[in-house]
């Protein structure tokens, strides 16, 4: 990395703030894509490789039958090309199932890439939150500290996990929201906390809320007069058929509050049933083609994240307008052509299926085989992560940095598990991606159980 060293006066203060809270992520991830050694399977990364042979002959049709003189101008439209927002509605009634019809005017898209960003935006979150709502002293909270440092980079807002243990039961209301509400009341100023922001499907667990945990924590957004945001960025991906979990419900199929409702239930929500809904207004979805189809590098994205895709926010007009204004232009012609060209794809539904099938039979090999070694995970069902416990015995940070180094020794890459916030009570984690193309995802369960099968056989000796 190049010298972070300069003169107080050579950049501004708030700058120099950005800088020195990210380094710390910046010198882990150029340490992680330095690898020189082809050999090496990474299998730590959020990314999803398992469309991109059939995504390349849609890529090339798109262009083929598509691409015009038109297309090297300006982009048209306000929140983004027309024909985009129109195909991203589509998309969103029949995948997401909303009480309210997605339309055109509800959606915006914006442009650029930051790799391992939060799930949320400089538009977004530093509009919905942070340029329009929020500012650079502003408190944010989230279930999971699995966002990053990023941030700082446009507004400085400042996240507040709520780490809810045990993992087992996370993101159950007994656990989370008492998590939740001590980080609201232990923040320095909770006056200055202004939305939630969940991620659903969970990132690293693999599981989704249930509708009546959601419904809760709406209910206890309503009574602080904060926003909502889901970052809905790893729905469309369910897999799983194991009994006791949770199918993905979107927020936009709960019931919320419009401007001229009075459906109240109660004014407390913390006993089950008895909940007071949230205004739309402040209820906002983020969802990204990066994980759903793998598509990072088509720049159709929120500036400083890793989504490429849009925000949702249907009552919200101010809102919407603000963040169209703040990434006007920034959507790439050919971005859009594309992505528009996909999501109406005949092809579509097809592809749906086949991406989780791909990602169902690598967790079935991988469940299977952490089993065979009595080895402790969260039984996953949707997105591309599955959670687990590589690290036993000693119970320590240690430990878990350990087992990171000894996977990377053996040839495999994983991710930390107290990369996403962790907890006292839970070390020892790592955070294997299940969406590689095959053949390396299987040699790297190979080497992973290696690895596990001569730990424990040195350990013994």
């Amino acid at each position: 990395m190049a010298s972070t060293e300069a003169k107080s006066t050579d950049i501004s203060g708030r700058m120099s703030t950005t800088i020195q809270a990210l380094l710390p992520v910046a010198a882990a991830t150029s340490q992680n894509h330095s690898l020189s050694d082809p050999n090496v399977i990474d299998v730590s990364q959020a990314d999803n490789a398992l469309l991109h042979p059939e995504l390349l002959g849609l890529c090339k049709d798109a262009i083929s039958q598509k691409l015009s003189e038109e297309t090297f101008k300006y982009p048209t439209g306000f929140g983004g090309e027309p024909e985009l927002l129109q195909a991203l509605s589509g998309f969103f009634n029949n995948y997401f199932r909303p009480v309210v019809p997605v339309t055109p005017e509800h959606v915006a898209v914006g442009a650029a890439y930051v790799s391992q960003g939060i799930q949320s935006s400089s538009p977004a979150l530093v509009g919905v939150c942070p340029s329009q709502v929020m500012n650079s002293s502003t408190r944010l909270l989230t279930g999971t500290d699995a966002f990053g440092a990023y941030f700082y980079i446009n507004a400085g807002v400042q996240l507040i996990p709520a780490n809810p243990a045990p993992f087992t039961n996370a993101l159950t209301s007994e656990v989370l929201l008492p998590a939740i509400k001590n980080a609201y009341n232990s923040s320095p100023d909770p006056k200055r906390v202004k939305g939630l922001l969940i991620c659903n499907p969970h990132n690293p667990f693999g599981q989704s809320y249930s509708s009546e945990v959601i419904q809760d924590l709406l209910a206890w957004c309503a009574k602080k007069d904060i926003h909502y945001i889901s970052d809905e960025v790893y729905a469309g991906m369910e897999y799983g058929t194991e009994a006791g979990h949770n199918e993905f419900v979107s927020v936009l199929a709960l019931p919320l509050k419009d401007s001229s409702g009075t459906a109240t239930q109660n004014e407390d929500p913390d006993t089950p049933g008895d909940r007071k809904l949230l205004q739309r207004s402040r209820v906002h979805v983020l969802w990204s083609a990066s994980k759903l189809f793998g598509l990072p590098g088509v720049r159709l994205s929120w500036p400083a994240d890793k989504i490429k895709g849009c925000l949702i926010t249907q009552s919200n007009p101010m809102l919407r307008v603000g963040i169209s204004l703040a990434t006007y232009n920034q959507v790439s012609s050919l971005s859009s052509l594309f992505m528009t060209y996909l999501l109406n794809s005949p092809e579509l539904s097809k592809l749906l299926k086949t991406n989780t099938s791909r990602i169902a039979k690598h967790y079935s090999l991988l469940s299977s085989t952490l089993r065979d070694l009595g080895v402790e995970f969260l039984p996953a069902n949707s997105g591309f992560f599955v959670f687990a416990r590589l690290a036993t015995g000693n119970d320590s940070w240690e430990s878990e940095e350990n087992i990171v180094k000894r996977l990377r020794e053996y040839g495999v890459l994983v991710s930390a598990g107290r990369e996403f916030g962790g907890s006292e009570s839970e070390k020892g984690w790592v955070r294997i991606t299940l969406a590689v193309p095959p053949e390396k995802f299987e040699e790297s369960v190979k080497r992973i159980k290696r690895c596990l099968m001569e730990g424990s056989q040195g350990s013994s000796s």
